[in-house]
């Protein structure tokens, strides 16, 4: 590359308010809180992969959409459930999302969810 830096990225921009109407979807009692610019914050993210891309690179953008999101968010009920086993006079959390399909924690759970880490979302 001979001493030159290049942006790496999707070429394209997910605002926080697309990302806000889809955690709303699954979370609809969350609030959000708006709060003035801070000093220094960039308005548009977006990474310019012109450079790369004359070298042959793509680039290869993950969508997270609802099917992703939902994915994602399963295991969450399958920790109340191996919580639930383990301190049983406790009661669960209802976790309203993915409510009507039972999560029960189990070694056929354990091979659902492998490389579940793949599915990590970040902006």
């Amino acid at each position: 590359f001979n001493g030159r830096h290049y942006d790496v990225g999707t070429g394209r921009n997910v605002s926080l308010n697309q990302i806000k109407e889809i955690v709303s979807k699954y979370f609809p009692d969350l609030n959000f809180e708006y709060v003035a610019p801070r000093p220094g914050d960039v308005n548009i993210t977006c990474a310019n992969t012109l450079d790369l891309e004359k070298l042959g690179w793509e680039p290869k953008p993950k969508i997270y959409d609802e099917e992703h999101i939902r994915k994602r968010s399963r295991l969450i009920p399958y920790a109340i459930n191996a919580r639930t086993q383990k301190y049983v006079n406790e009661i669960p959390y209802n976790y309203k999302p993915l409510k009507g399909k039972k999560y029960m924690w189990n070694n056929s759970a354990k091979n659902e969810i492998k490389d579940y880490n793949l599915l990590d979302m970040s902006i």
